[in-house]
């Protein structure tokens, strides 16, 4: 995959890779008032591509030489962590918290894959402790008060999610949406969700119909997408 994610025009999934870093950089916090950058993606794309800027930390999780650095090449197999039985107490919050919230490709327990697939995704989060605290972190930050959310891809899909989303809004919490389809589609997604996706869709502030790829182009232009994003959502 790192092979993929260069500047040029004809590889399959070209970026700014530059540009990408410094936007998840944006994400960090301090030590008063923590950034979080939550995930429900399972593959390493961040601890390896995410070489520039604050780096992040996996609370509980624990670390490798190889993440967040520009050597990070190591096989799968090679990045396989096994999570102690005391992971899920002993998170240390930093400035800047990475949380993959259905857990990821590399994560083991002593007998199980640490993922969240399928159906019943509750039921499996719940069944994990490490996961079933994420979910209660990523609960406790979006219902601060004075919060932005920017959902980047998310299909509004997962009900413990948006649960977790339309508690958030009702504490005062401001939702911001990237994504590559329509915000029809997304409207009438949220339609069949009753009141509840009514909610939510009234509480959206702002939506970049983008992606990545148009976003951060790999001839490293400013694009007007970029400035509008950064103007109503990072400058607040």
């Amino acid at each position: 995959m790192a092979g993929a994610f260069v500047f040029r025009h004809n590889a399959p999934y070209a970026v700014n890779i530059y540009q990408v870093q410094d936007f998840v950089g944006r994400f960090a916090g301090t030590s008063k008032k923590p950034g979080f950058f939550f995930t429900l993606n399972q593959d390493l794309f961040i601890e390896r591509h995410h070489y520039n800027g604050p780096a992040p930390t996996l609370p509980g999780i624990p670390p490798r030489q190889t993440w967040f650095s520009p050597n990070s090449t190591a096989p799968l197999e090679a990045e396989k962590v096994v999570l102690s039985a005391t992971a899920a107490t002993a998170l240390n919050l930093s400035a800047f918290n990475y949380l993959k919230l259905h857990g990821s490709s590399n994560w083991y327990t002593a007998d199980q894959q640490t993922m969240v697939i399928g159906h019943a995704k509750s039921n499996q989060i719940a069944g994990q402790p490490i996961l079933a605290t994420y979910l209660d972190l990523f609960r406790s930050a979006l219902a601060m008060g004075d919060r932005r959310l920017l959902c980047i891809g998310y299909s509004f899909l997962d009900a413990h999610i948006n649960t977790a989303i339309l508690h958030g809004i009702k504490q005062g919490l401001r939702l911001y949406v990237l994504s590559p389809e329509s915000p029809d589609i997304l409207f009438y997604r949220l339609k069949k969700q009753n009141e509840a996706g009514a909610i939510v869709w009234r509480a959206l502030a702002a939506y970049f119909q983008t992606d990545l790829k148009t976003l951060f182009p790999p001839d490293q232009s400013v694009t007007p997408e970029w400035k509008r994003l950064e103007s109503q959502f990072f400058r607040l």
